[in-house]
């Protein structure tokens, strides 16, 4: 995945973040970003998924 394309998806995510600050970050802490974003994602989907089995 290319800089540009780590950063246009920690936009879709967050879109308050400022993409010249993303410009800053080195590609390690921009994958992070990513690592917890999906985290962050599927922790909402197991949360939603027992609120509706329950």
């Amino acid at each position: 995945m290319s800089r540009k394309e780590k950063i246009k998806a920690i936009l879709d995510v967050d879109p308050e973040r400022k993409e010249s600050l993303l410009q800053t970050l080195s590609d390690a802490t921009l994958d992070r970003i990513i690592f917890i974003n999906k985290k962050l994602i599927e922790r909402q989907l197991e949360e939603t998924y027992l609120e509706m089995v329950n």
